[in-house]
């Protein structure tokens, strides 16, 4: 089906396929176990009138997204008017090499080995009964350590964002002579098998690299497409993103945990220009994305959450300098960027409603952010037990807040709000 293949009666033990029945038409009476006849006994003559282009055009575009993958693999009758008519995802996720999150469903690619007149060594047997394992092998089912020629990429394709580990001769050697000691070099019938999240299996012959049948299953699912697919959430996670040629997306949201610099090259051609500026986007500080919260996708995005902060961040060097109108920090250091950010904030302004949130804290963090704020700006600043209030000017006032979400743990918020208490004068 999605691997271009049906599923074959292959000699694989411990698998199997069966694949659901499909209904294509409708049902309107009821027919007895013949098929022929209704409950009343008389024959039936059923009248099959065809479905119109407009009108399957029409139902295709309020389809979930996988049920469109899924209906235009299995009847190839539908294919053409599925191209022409927009696609809407709410959640399209490359979340690694081997695996594809489309809204809910997870599209998983493994490897599964039997070795040839031989019983599978343990190793082999727990890994199958995991599903697989998500790296090329070679004919006596060992893992290809210097595989860099398979992830080359091709025409479409986005990365490698890095390079490969353990490529150096001595430790695919060594990786190589301790895989082997368990591996006897016999054959494998070596299975490349799609999982999908909502049961459905496939298995066929592994002819080609799991990277290709990547690249196979997302032009399968996206190539071809007349107008943009408008996903609303984009994430971007692989370090070797097979894309077909020609793809657009319309997006509102965008999330990687790669150099966003070098996502963007390789977006550049495939975004839409109406997708900017974003609703939202997620990067990450520190060396693999420092320079990436200065693009101008970023810089112009409604939301920015910023994660994987790097040991040599310094939130000086560029939080207090950005501009979007919120700022979520995907984690609990929130004590190191709270002054900068203050500082910052109270010396050049922001507009009116701009927040800067963290993830949630202990108590006694948010007392001593409580304590360390108002040393620093002891002049005018109100303070209570879970607010400061830092005036600025007689227009605007910084405020700090922790809101309680349960069990001590506290929400920190920083915000650029109304200075009420002068407006009151």
């Amino acid at each position: 089906m999605f691997l271009a293949l049906q599923p074959n009666n292959l000699s694989c033990p411990d698998m199997s396929f069966t694949a659901p029945p499909v209904t294509t038409g409708l049902c309107i009476k009821r027919l007895s176990n013949d098929g022929s006849r209704g409950i009343d006994g008389k024959k039936l003559k059923i009248k099959i009138k065809p479905m119109s282009y407009d009108s399957l055009k029409k139902i295709l575009g309020y389809m979930e997204g996988n049920k469109r993958f899924e209906l235009s693999s299995r009847c190839p009758s539908v294919r053409t008017a599925d191209q022409v008519t927009p696609l809407r995802i709410e959640q399209f996720n490359y979340y690694d090499e081997n695996k594809l999150i489309v809204n809910d469903t997870v599209y998983e690619l493994s490897i599964i080995r039997h070795l040839r007149n031989a019983k599978n060594p343990e190793s082999i047997t727990k890994a199958n009964e995991k599903g697989g394992v998500s790296y090329d092998v070679d004919i006596f089912g060992r893992r290809i350590w210097n595989y860099s020629e398979r992830r080359l990429p091709t025409p479409g394709d986005i990365g490698p964002f890095k390079s490969d580990r353990n490529t150096h001769p001595d430790v695919i050697q060594r990786f190589r002579e301790d895989y082997e000691a368990d591996v006897a070099t016999v054959r494998c019938n070596n299975y490349l098998k799609l999982t999908v999240s909502l049961g459905t299996k496939e298995i066929v012959n592994y002819k080609r690299s799991i990277g290709m049948a990547m690249k196979s299953l997302t032009s399968k699912f996206l190539g071809n497409r007349k107008s943009p697919i408008q996903v609303n959430h984009l994430a971007m996670e692989a370090n070797l993103i097979r894309l077909p040629v020609g793809l657009q997306f319309r997006i509102r949201k965008l999330s990687t945990h790669q150099n966003f610099n070098k996502l963007m090259d390789g977006l550049k051609n495939i975004l839409d220009e109406r997708s900017f500026p974003l609703d939202y986007v997620q990067t990450p500080s520190g060396d693999k994305g420092y320079k990436g919260v200065g693009h101008p996708v970023v810089r112009s995005a409604k939301i920015l959450a910023i994660s994987d902060r790097d040991k040599n961040t310094n939130w000086s060097d560029f939080l207090p300098n950005l501009h979007n109108p919120e700022i979520r920090l995907l984690n609990d250091e929130i004590e190191e960027a709270v002054i900068p950010v203050i500082t910052n904030w109270k010396y050049f302004g922001r507009d009116i409603g701009t927040q800067f949130t963290s993830l949630s804290i202990r108590k006694r963090f948010m007392q001593e952010i409580i304590e360390r704020v108002t040393r620093q700006f002891p002049s005018g600043v109100e303070v209570s037990e879970r607010c400061i209030m830092i005036p600025r000017n007689k227009d605007s006032a910084i405020q700090v807040s922790f809101e309680e979400d349960g069990n001590e743990y506290f929400m920190p918020k920083i915000e650029m709000v109304k200075n009420e208490s002068e407006s009151s004068k």
